[in-house]
């Protein structure tokens, strides 16, 4: 190991390439465990293959975030898979001070062919969303699913919902891509 290397300094482009692959992996995990009927695969390969050419194809998602052709390729990606699970209904985004109807609205949205109860009756209209998230895992903790979030380190939530198993390899393959995923409670 050479003198920068020990103290951080020039990583040779091997390292990185490393560093990469292994990020692209974990990517294409996180994909395949969220995305289980595979309807966002192609999409979302065209986004690891070349982050800055998906930016340009989805340019409008990314300005609508306030975000530029500048930004880092692990940004575009974790982004671009967050709109890309939304936009198949994999994923609902919602603001930090959704209404309760709202909230119970949009997880019925995403619930999809898991037969998942919620009623709104079951929730208290002064909580938020963690205080709610938390209701309904406990709800569905028999039936074996979470209600998670892809941490996007803003005030919004980018909340879907899988099997506990999944969950717990998806916390692992968010962390190797040096992201976040948590139970929605815990956002």
């Amino acid at each position: 190991m050479g003198l920068f290397n020990m103290f951080g300094g020039q990583n040779n482009d091997k390292d990185n390439a490393d560093n990469d692959s292994e990020k692209i992996e974990a990517y294409r995990n996180i994909v395949k465990l969220i995305d289980t009927k595979d309807v966002v695969g192609e999409r979302l390969n065209k986004c690891f293959n070349d982050p800055k050419a998906y930016f340009n194809e989805y340019r409008d998602n990314y300005d609508d975030r306030c975000m530029d052709e500048d930004e880092d390729n692990d940004t575009i990606i974790w982004i671009g898979m967050v709109d890309a699970f939304q936009d198949n209904g994999l994923l609902v985004e919602m603001d930090w001070k959704v209404e309760l109807e709202d909230f119970v609205y949009c997880i019925k949205s995403i619930i999809g062919d898991k037969s998942l109860p919620i009623e709104e009756t079951w929730f208290n209209d002064e909580g938020d969303i963690t205080q709610w998230a938390a209701i309904l895992n406990e709800k569905w903790n028999a039936a074996g699913y979470v209600l998670a979030d892809m941490d996007i380190d803003s005030d919004s939530y980018c909340v879907f919902i899988t099997d506990r198993q999944s969950y717990e390899k998806l916390v692992t393959e968010a962390e190797s891509a040096g992201h976040r995923i948590d139970l929605t409670q815990n956002m």
